[in-house]
């Protein structure tokens, strides 16, 4: 399963590395836009802070789908 396809179909922990600080990131996300699947970038939901971010596929570290 891809990832733009587990977000669209519920939560998703997501770990990825900060461009700007460099740090490890691990967050809860979701979404259900169409997103282009060449871009390096994808929207997401931050379902505990309430806002969308995006992040570059390229400094994902690791996902998950999460069971609901």
């Amino acid at each position: 399963m891809k990832l733009v396809d587990a977000l669209n179909e519920g939560h998703v922990e997501i770990e990825f590395k900060s461009l700007i600080s460099g740090r490890k990131i691990k967050k809860i996300y979701t979404c259900d836009i169409k997103q282009a699947a060449s871009s390096d970038a994808i929207v997401v939901w931050d379902v505990i802070d309430k806002h969308f971010d995006d992040i570059r596929q390229s400094t994902i570290l690791e996902w998950r789908l999460l069971n609901e």
